[in-house]
């Protein structure tokens, strides 16, 4: 359901912003951290009509669907350990996020 009057939660912002921090510490291309950014953005300007736009590039797939390995970044961390924690970040973001998307096109 997609709705351009709903707020958002501090758990999505939150959920958001971790989000885009494991993406910056674990080498996630610019390009998906400035996508991420406009997606923060527009949350914290609570622009819902906005926000649509900008999660558009998010909506498609699902998990798996990136092929992106996030990378270890300090010696406590191991590269399963890491896309475990990528997989349900990310899965957890998308679920939270699902009331926001653009409305599928018939």
């Amino acid at each position: 359901m997609q709705s351009s009057t709903l707020q958002f939660t501090a758990g999505q912002l939150a959920t958001t912003r971790a989000l885009r921090k494991f993406c910056e510490v674990h080498g996630h291309a610019e390009g998906w951290l400035q996508r991420l950014d406009a997606v923060l953005h527009a949350m914290e300007a609570q622009d819902a009509p906005g926000l649509a736009g900008v999660l558009a590039p998010f909506t498609g797939g699902g998990m798996g669907s990136i092929e992106w390995f996030p990378q270890s970044s300090s010696t406590t961390e191991d590269d399963g350990y890491v896309e475990v924690l990528w997989n349900a970040l990310y899965g957890h973001w998308r679920e939270q996020m699902r009331p926001h998307w653009p409305a599928k096109r018939a």
